[in-house]
């Protein structure tokens, strides 16, 4: 075993020297990073439905946006268990008033190594039997709201119990997959052999190619091979539905900007000349995303816009107009204004 936790190591490291990826890998232990963990018994409702939230801050705070998400789930009497790698002492006071537990961890393995750390603590309590529906989310989003509370997300998310493996969006980039900001497994897979052996298995790796590939592309091509079934909630043909198309063409001609300008034919460009198997559709089709329904956006589009996408410049005109519930947009601004702060 030994060996073999060498050989991926080296392969990792060269595989990202070779395509000059600045990023340092490190290694922790196949078993375990936690450092802490607690259970808020008054708050728990048997553990029978399960959110692992993965979280992040290199300040110990908890955004108001994602208070807001995990209070939807404990609502409904899901057990929230919030791992994170720092919490301060006014957000550990929330945890211990809101949320069923809390995980705390070493930085090792990214969300997929917390998700597997989340899995062996249920498991050490004999918990994880007890689960018949599991939901892995990360605070890698910003929440829409009016959007969570539409009743498409709660009927066709939270209330579906007969798929096997639900995702908001789906992928072709690099090999069909659930993007894994926000998933669901229903128990048929959770007690499954297959389940089991994947996550006792993943190495806890500081490497995003690896988490990409292993993880998240990894985990849907795992269950998909063992036949069960998946639903993107939000998939690509109902993102590109005439409504959303007629919509976002209708916005986009009433930019505040001179009758000719390229600036329109660009933004038009962005979404339809692309190759569905080279994009990230959360970042390229955001705008279409958030019509059709979808209750969160990526928040790396707002940190980095990686793809350096033009609709981004307008990216708060286009919210004025896709949003028409003011606690929803109060509730933007203050996570815009957290993401700022979080960069400094």
């Amino acid at each position: 075993m030994e060996t073999v936790k060498k050989i991926v190591i080296k392969a990792l490291i060269t595989l990202e020297k070779k395509l000059i990826i600045p990023c340092k890998i490190q290694y922790f232990a196949i078993d375990s990073a936690i450092v802490e963990e607690v259970i808020y018994d008054k708050n728990t409702h048997g553990f029978t439905s399960c959110v692992l939230f993965c979280h992040y801050n290199k300040h110990g705070l908890i955004l108001e946006q994602v208070k807001e998400l995990c209070l939807f789930f404990q609502s409904q009497r899901i057990d929230v268990i919030f791992v994170t790698t720092k919490v301060s002492s006014e957000a550990r006071l929330w945890l211990e008033k809101n949320l069923s537990a809390l995980i705390i961890r070493k930085n090792f393995g990214r969300d997929f190594g917390a998700w597997k750390d989340s899995i062996s603590f249920l498991k050490k309590r004999a918990l994880f039997s007890n689960c018949s529906q599991l939901y892995l989310i990360n605070d890698s989003i910003l929440l829409l709201e009016n959007n969570l509370r539409n009743g498409h997300f709660q009927a066709e998310f939270v209330d579906d119990n007969n798929s096997d493996m639900i995702g908001l969006t789906e992928s072709w980039q690099k090999a069909y997959h659930l993007q894994s900001y926000c998933l669901k497994f229903n128990q048929k897979v959770t007690q499954s052999e297959c389940f089991s052996n994947y996550w006792d298995n993943y190495y806890l790796i500081n490497s995003r190619r690896f988490s990409i590939e292993n993880g998240e592309i990894g985990l849907t091509q795992m269950v998909l091979k063992n036949g069960y079934k998946l639903k993107s909630l939000y998939p690509l043909s109902d993102i590109l539905k005439t409504e959303n198309l007629e919509r976002f063409l209708s916005i986009v001609e009433d930019l505040p900007l001179p009758e000719f300008s390229e600036t329109r034919e660009r933004l038009f460009d962005e979404l339809f000349l692309l190759d569905f198997n080279d994009i990230n559709p959360s970042h390229r089709l955001w705008p279409l995303i958030v019509l059709a329904g979808c209750p969160v956006l990526k928040r790396d589009l707002i940190e980095k816009n990686p793809d350096g996408l033009l609709s981004m410049k307008y990216f708060m005109y286009f919210m004025e107009k896709f949003i028409d519930n003011d606690q929803t947009k109060e509730l933007l601004q203050s996570s815009l204004l957290h993401i700022k702060y979080q960069s400094l």
